[in-house]
């Protein structure tokens, strides 16, 4: 056994974050690399159809790629059609296979036939990725205004559930599939001046345990993905702007690993819940945090 009670702290600590820092620069050629492999081998997700709600930026847009460059049929939807259009173009440039349906999440009728129409198209869902949200600007409850109330609450609340009610009837008919839906540490831990966004994360939470007892019989597995500060994404498109150098040098101080995070970030642990490698993960929210206010 080697013995390593001669290692000085400060040496320690600079290995630990010389790593942190190489490991946070080689995250494209990392996942470029995966690309690259699953091209090769036809990928983790080849021959499979993926639905993505919310994929016209951010994590959806990361996760509708990834899953795309190893090998998936994706069908993503959102509100903003030159974007879903630009992801469109950018996954077949690549290679890939996706189809953009513009479609809002608060609209059942929308919704359902976005949905049903996937299924119509290529046969069933294996996965559905159900990444649709939004946030209203925090504040105190007294402070909330009713119609963006009603808006986050149509968007996180009711998008994902009537999401999986349509989506479970075709999986249970397929023989099963993979529903992932993504909250937010938000939910799990309250936080002053969020408590609508923490409400709608907290109820994502619950819809994916109790679905998960519903449809794991039918060989369904439900599972969730929950976030902190990812900068890069429209999540808090309220602002108007990208977030600032200032806003994100915050963000990181709130964080174990001392920064935030990044949608490709949140889109690989998806991949893994949705693939093979998730197998055993059931009714489960994963924080994917880098501990996100240092819980």
């Amino acid at each position: 056994m080697t013995d390593r009670s001669d290692t000085k702290p400060d040496t320690a600590r600079r290995a630990v974050l010389t790593g942190a820092v190489a490991g946070a620069a080689g995250l494209a050629f990392a996942s470029a690399a995966r690309a690259q492999d699953a091209a090769e081998t036809g990928g983790r997700f080849a021959g499979k159809v993926v639905l993505v709600t919310g994929a016209t930026s951010g994590i959806g847009r990361a996760a509708a790629e990834m899953f795309a460059a190893e090998g998936a049929t994706v069908v993503f939807n959102g509100r903003r059609a030159e974007l879903g259009a630009e992801v469109e173009a950018a996954i077949r440039d690549a290679g890939g296979k996706a189809t953009y349906v513009q479609s809002d999440v608060r609209d059942l009728a929308q919704l359902k036939a976005f949905v049903d129409g996937a299924v119509a198209e290529h046969g069933r869902i294996d996965v559905a990725f159900n990444n649709a949200g939004i946030a209203i600007p925090p504040g105190p409850i007294e402070t909330v205004d009713p119609e963006q109330y009603r808006d986050i609450m149509a968007t996180n609340v009711d998008g994902p559930f009537w999401s999986m009610a349509y989506q479970v009837p075709h999986m249970k008919a397929a023989g099963g599939g993979v529903i992932v839906n993504t909250s937010s540490v938000f939910g799990m831990r309250a936080s002053d001046n969020q408590v609508a966004y923490g409400a709608t994360r907290s109820a994502v939470d619950a819809m994916i345990e109790a679905v998960a007892k519903e449809a794991g019989g039918a060989g369904i597995r439900v599972v969730g993905v929950a976030p902190g500060a990812v900068p890069d994404t429209d999540l808090f498109r309220f602002l108007g702007r990208p977030w600032n150098a200032e806003e994100r040098a915050f963000m990181g101080t709130l964080a174990g690993l001392g920064r935030p995070g990044t949608p490709e970030e949140i889109a690989s642990m998806v991949l893994c819940l949705a693939s093979d490698a998730g197998s055993f993960v059931h009714g489960s929210t994963v924080r994917v945090d880098g501990q996100f206010l240092n819980a």
